[in-house]
Order: structure tokens, then C-alpha cells, then sequence
């Protein structure tokens, strides 16, 4: 699945280019992250963009979180933005490979945030099942597609009342209401019908990129 602003065809829509432009024209604040979308452009590796990027910071700004997780860290580029957006706490990112997180680890240590960092290696639906129940302000999905509906029956519990569930890619570029035949397709259509079904959650997609999902526990 594309994963790069410009890579969505139809899912590009004016608003969608225009927000590009305008944090292409203006001044990039931050070296490291200009850094670390150079990395991806030249691997062809999976983020978020800068646009979904401030969308993180925005909202760990407002809800000022004290543990974030993140399930599916690649390098740390989502965790990066997340980051910024804190004053304190702890983020925990997960990845099954030990050069990412190796690498994650790099970046963010020279963004010299006041934050602690835990960097898991292996499965993170399994690694969020080892957290407390209501220990979690904030849970970031960008993980393998499919498993969303396993993580999400866990972040139920383990997200506190009031905390937030970001997820990304819920468009599946496109694909969303295509061949029903697909896991992923499947998969993503029932993370997001028990959500929208659940009166324990307050759900918007923003059509953003490849749809971002918010959510609130409210209970």
C-alpha cells in the first residue's frame, strides 16, 4: 500500500493538495525530521507525512498525554511528531525489526525531547496486551491492517476514560469498499463498524492522506 502524499490517485483531493503546498512553501523547522522524510523518499519507506505529522503533534499538544504507544514505529518518523507535541511522559513503540528501532532511537534522541522512550521489539498487538488496564492516554495504530480489530478490542481496556485512538490508513488507499474477499478489506470494515456501533467511543475519519481515525473512550 503507497504510503507517500501524491501516491493516493482520487484520495488527493484539492484540500488535501493545497495543506501539501502549504507546508511545502513554508519553513521546515526541524532538521531532523526534514532528515528523516529525505531517508523515506530515497527507501521508499512507509510514514505518515508531514500533514498526518502535525496532526499527531496537534493532538498530543491538547490532550497532554502521560503514555502514548504507538503500534507500528518503522524508524519513528509518527513517533517523532508525537513527541513534539508532548511535555512529559512516556512513548513506547513497537516494531518487529531491531534496525528500525535502532534507528528510531537515533532520531529521537537528538530531538532532545523531555519525554522517556521504550522501544519494543516484536508482535504489538501482543505488546499492547502486556499493558495495564487504563495506563494509556493515547494508542497510535499504524500496524499490520488486518490486526486492527485485535488491537482494538484490547485498547478498549487499556486506553483510560477520556484517552484518545488515532489509526491510521482506514482508507486502505482506496480499497476500503472494494473486494470483500481481501482480509485487509474485511478486517478494516469491522475495526470500524464496532466502533462507530460502540457507544463507549466518539469516532470521526478525517480524509486526510489515507483517512485518519480519531476516537474517544468515553467510558
Amino acid at each position: 500500500m503507497p504510503d507517500f502524499p501524491g501516491d493516493f490517485g482520487p484520495l488527493v483531493d484539492p484540500v488535501g493538495r493545497f495543506i501539501s503546498r502549504l507546508l511545502e512553501i513554508s519553513p521546515h523547522s526541524d532538521d531532523v525530521l526534514a532528515e528523516m522524510e529525505e531517508v523515506a523518499r530515497q527507501e521508499r519507506f512507509p510514514i505518515v507525512g508531514p500533514v498526518v505529522g502535525h496532526f499527531l503533534m496537534q493532538v498530543t499538544r491538547l490532550l497532554r498525554p502521560k503514555r502514548v504507544m504507538e503500534l507500528g514505529s518503522g524508524f519513528g518518523y509518527s513517533a517523532y511528531w508525537m513527541a513534539k507535541g508532548m511535555e512529559e511522559g512516556e512513548l513506547l513503540l513497537t516494531d518487529y525489526d531491531t534496525d528500525h528501532l535502532q534507528r528510531a532511537r537515533h532520531y529521537l534522541e537528538r530531538g532532545g525531547f523531555p519525554v522517556s522512550f521504550s522501544f519494543i521489539r516484536g508482535d504489538a498487538v501482543e505488546a499492547l496486551e502486556t499493558q495495564p488496564d487504563g495506563s494509556l492516554d493515547l494508542v497510535f495504530f499504524d500496524h499490520e491492517k488486518k490486526r486492527y480489530p485485535d488491537a482494538l478490542v484490547l485498547t478498549r481496556t487499556r486506553l483510560r476514560p477520556g484517552g484518545v485512538l488515532l489509526a491510521d490508513n482506514v482508507f486502505l488507499g482506496g480499497h476500503l469498499f472494494e473486494d470483500e474477499g481481501d482480509e485487509r478489506v474485511s478486517a478494516m470494515r469491522r475495526f470500524l463498524s464496532d466502533l462507530f456501533h460502540d457507544p463507549a467511543w466518539l469516532v470521526t475519519v478525517y480524509p486526510v492522506r489515507d483517512g485518519v481515525l480519531f476516537a474517544i473512550r468515553l467510558f
